[in-house]
Formats: structure tokens, C-alpha cells, sequence
């Protein structure tokens, strides 16, 4: 991640979504995947003068990944790893 946002801080407009966290277009693939293959429902907001200019790394290039408040705790479990003992 490249700004550090205020994680769980609910969507302005759409309410009962809380933000997960902001990431370049490849990692927003990936941890989206990750969401979508545990049934954590998920959405994408983004910069749109990024994807006109084909940016994909930087303030301008990041997207930010949204979740159910719900699912806030599970989503946070998996993209950082912490998915119970591993040791």
C-alpha cells in the first residue's frame, strides 16, 4: 500500500461497507481473488483519470477495496495472513 488510509472507515455514501484498505491495480486483483474465494463480498472504487492514463502504481493508480462491516474482521484475518496456528 502506498497512503495509509483509515481502514474500516465506512463509504461516504454507501453505508454498511467499510474500507479494507488502497492498493496498486495488481495487488487489488489478487487480494479481491482471495475475498471472492472465501465468499467475502467485495467492491472497487478508483481514480478514474489512473485508468484513462493507464496508471496502475501510485496515488493515481490505487484502488480502494470496500467490504461488508460484517465481514470487516474475516476480510482483515485473510489478506494479512493471520488465518489461525501455524506454527
Amino acid at each position: 500500500m502506498f497512503i495509509e488510509y483509515d481502514k474500516g472507515k465506512e463509504h461516504p455514501t454507501k453505508q454498511g461497507w467499510v474500507l479494507l484498505g488502497a492498493y496498486s491495480v495488481p495487488e487489488i486483483h489478487i487480494v479481491a481473488g482471495l475475498l471472492e474465494a472465501n465468499g467475502i463480498e467485495h467492491f472497487i472504487e478508483g481514480e478514474a483519470m489512473g485508468d484513462a492514463l493507464g496508471l496502475t502504481v501510485g496515488p493515481m493508480g490505487e484502488k480502494l477495496l470496500f467490504v461488508k462491516a460484517e465481514d470487516y474482521d474475516d476480510a482483515i484475518r485473510l489478506v494479512e495472513g493471520d488465518e489461525g496456528d501455524n506454527s
